[in-house]
């Protein structure tokens, strides 16, 4: 939650002001924004609901700004369904929802705002794996939100990219775009920096390397970071790439990529293999191929989520048994490159 805290502050313009009045924000999981000192019947302040954020500054906000705000509880679809309303007569909807709750949505989301290329903004909070048990676990939502025409999917690698892409997109609205964000520490959020305009679509090279690359999407960035360390021990010098864009890809740095065949690619993901991030990099690889058949590419390995359903537990111990905490990505790459 202190994600989603801090992209709720977003809301201040670029002059420093409170949030201009054409955007609108609606929490899906959310109590009716109140003070935080309201307490309830019993005399003592209100327990947090186990789906709220009443007491994160994401709540706070909605309070001081409630005519900015409307609270969806868990009307998972009716969160999703007014929002086109909202766009067509001018607001700049900004809707927070969980990674599951939005698999509900999915009808609103293709029918109601994709096929109008309506911009409505999607902060998808708990992305990736959860202890809140199987029905919770955010896994599916990069492959069910690429395959909408229309949309656009980004992943920031910590709380001031989270903070950047979304000041991004609220002051360029063209059409419908997601950021997808982990229910964990927001990295670097105690640093408060401006607001800057990005480059959504372009990937940044965190680490020069050679022989082998990662492409790291989203909160991987960290896990694969930890392991470069025991890595280098190893002998192995890879390059890290924070690949923050799903859809689009970043074409210049897959061209200067591919220019190399005799580099080894790992992509990495906290999603399932079909559909995920790793498939689109294996669709561009096979649509290039198509073109140039007689071209060399280099070799593609994927870390992502089996294929199974994800138990209840700590999200630490989800990550190591599903290949994706930062020793498993260790073993992973170097039994890739040693063999």
């Amino acid at each position: 939650d202190r994600s989603a805290a801090w992209a709720a502050r977003i809301s201040v313009s670029r002059s420093g002001a409170t949030a201009p009045a054409r955007i609108a924000w609606s929490r899906s999981a959310m109590e009716t924004p109140r003070s935080p000192t309201t307490k309830n019947r019993s005399g003592s302040p209100p327990g947090p609901h186990r789906a709220t954020v009443v007491f994160s500054h994401f709540s706070v906000f909605c309070w001081k700004r409630s005519h900015h705000c409307s609270a969806s509880r868990c009307r998972s679809a009716g969160s999703v369904a007014d929002k086109p309303g909202m766009a067509k007569s001018g607001l700049l909807p900004v809707v927070s929802i969980y990674s599951t709750f939005l698999q509900r949505a999915i009808d609103q989301v293709v029918h109601d705002v994709a096929i109008l290329n309506l911009p409505v903004i999607f902060g998808i909070d708990r992305g990736g794996l959860v202890e809140d048990g199987e029905t919770h676990q955010g896994v599916f939502d990069i492959a069910f939100m690429r395959s909408i025409p229309n949309m656009r999917l980004f992943a920031p690698k910590d709380a001031t990219e989270l903070r950047n892409m979304l000041y991004t997109l609220v002051t360029e609205p063209t059409g419908p775009a997601a950021v997808r964000f982990p229910r964990d520490k927001a990295i670097d959020s105690d640093e408060y920096k401006p607001f800057a305009r990005m480059e959504l679509a372009q990937w940044e090279e965190i680490q020069a390397g050679e022989e082998v690359c990662i492409l790291a999407y989203g909160a991987m960035v960290e896990h694969c970071q930890n392991a470069l360390p025991e890595l280098k021990r190893a002998g192995i010098n890879p390059m890290l790439i924070n690949a923050r864009s799903c859809k689009p890809l970043d074409n210049p740095m897959l061209e200067r990529l591919f220019s190399n065949p005799n580099l080894k690619l790992v992509t990495a993901e906290e999603g399932c293999f079909a559909g995920g991030f790793g498939a689109a990099v294996l669709e561009w690889s096979a649509q290039l191929r198509a073109k140039q058949p007689s071209r060399k590419q280099p070799e593609i390995a994927c870390i992502a989520i089996p294929d199974n359903f994800v138990e209840h537990g700590a999200r630490q111990i989800l990550l190591d048994l599903n290949g994706l905490s930062s020793s498993k990505i260790t073993e992973f790459i170097t039994q890739l490159v040693r063999g």
